[in-house]
């Protein structure tokens, strides 16, 4: 098993590293069957697209391991009917282009200027 908060740890270090590891989790019953297949499938796309509303991008394979004791995310109790999966993949920030236009009445021009909210306000209409 990854130790996944040391390795964000250590890769978070590197600021030119985009690359994170996420992971997430979710329960199937454990008479699912044939079933749990499919259900995984659609818990490791939900869990991509999760992330991809967030900005980031999947660079690796989407690792599903498990099964593990299920508990309630509210209270902590077992649930004797589930099994939970977890699952992992290492993800990359998408870096976005920010423009920020900046109006030439609020920017300091001389020390002694000073400018209060209401005329900055003013001087960006």
């Amino acid at each position: 098993m990854l130790d996944t908060t040391a390795i964000n740890k250590r890769m978070a270090d590197r600021a030119d590293n985009p690359y994170r590891w996420r992971t997430g989790s979710f329960h199937l019953p454990k008479s699912v069957g044939e079933m749990r297949d499919k259900m995984t499938e659609a818990a490791c796309k939900a869990f991509i697209q999760a992330f991809e509303r967030q900005g980031w991008r999947l660079e690796s394979k989407v690792q599903v391991v498990g099964p593990f004791t299920a508990r309630d995310m509210s209270n902590g109790a077992v649930l004797l009917d589930m099994d939970e999966w977890r699952v992992r993949a290492i993800f990359s920030t998408v870096p976005r282009s920010i423009r920020i236009e900046v109006p030439a009445g609020v920017v300091r021009q001389d020390p002694a200027q000073q400018i209060t909210l209401k005329e900055a306000i003013k001087a960006d209409s």
